[in-house]
C-alpha cells in the first residue's frame, strides 16, 4: 500500500508519519533552545484533522515523548 493512501486512509498511520516529522523538528527546536506548544500537537491529534486518531490524553503522552526523546 503506498504512503498516500494509508497517509488519506489510516489516521493512526498519519500521527505516527507526522511524530517522525516532529522528532526531527523537535531536535533543531531543542538545540536552538526554543519552546513548543506541544498541547497544540496533541489537540490536532485528537481532533478532526487527524479524524480523532487518538485521544487527547495519548496524544499528549506522545507527543511529550517525541519532545523528550529529541
Amino acid at each position: 500500500m503506498g504512503l498516500g493512501i494509508k497517509y488519506l486512509f489510516f489516521p493512526k498511520s498519519r500521527v505516527e508519519e507526522e511524530l517522525s516529522a516532529y522528532k526531527v523538528q523537535f531536535s533543531y527546536l531543542k538545540k536552538n533552545k526554543t519552546e513548543y506548544d506541544l498541547e497544540r500537537i496533541a489537540r490536532a491529534f485528537s481532533g478532526p484533522i487527524y479524524l480523532w486518531a487518538k485521544s487527547y490524553k495519548d496524544a499528549k503522552e506522545m507527543i511529550e515523548k517525541t519532545w523528550r526523546e529529541a
